[in-house]
């Protein structure tokens, strides 16, 4: 009887250690984000709306979903907060020229940025919603 206990036991914590690993998986962050007007992320103009984004640490990659369905895809990099401000910005911008489209340069993933470049160009932000 103490062997069953001890065995169905091991099973159990055995179980739990492997399901939690694979939920924290350090893959990557992710956060909504509310975009308030109309940008380009690597060429795909997204229009204004509520997005999750997702940076995905493996691959280099920030992704915008809407609900199930890709918006646009990216390559990006993951830089610390560098501000002592009580708000973030939810994400940045930049115009490309007077009058030009806005350009998406980083997004708030959740405790860090995924910078998408760098470059010349008024850099804007939204605070977080």
């Amino acid at each position: 009887m103490n062997k069953q206990l001890l065995r169905t036991t091991l099973v159990l914590v055995l179980c739990t250690l492997l399901s939690s690993s694979a939920l924290a998986g350090g893959k990557g962050k992710s956060k909504n984000v509310t975009i308030g007007e109309n940008v380009t992320v690597g060429g795909t103009l997204v229009k204004k709306g509520t997005y999750k984004a997702s940076f995905d640490a493996q691959s280099g990659e920030l992704a915008l979903w809407n609900g199930k369905k890709l918006i646009a895809k990216t390559t990006a990099r993951l830089e610390a907060y560098k501000s002592t401000s009580f708000s973030t910005p939810a994400y940045k911008t930049r115009r490309e020229s007077d009058g030009g489209a806005l350009t998406l340069t980083s997004v708030n993933v959740g405790g860090a940025y995924a910078v998408i470049g760098a470059g010349s160009g008024t850099t804007t932000g939204a605070n977080m919603q």
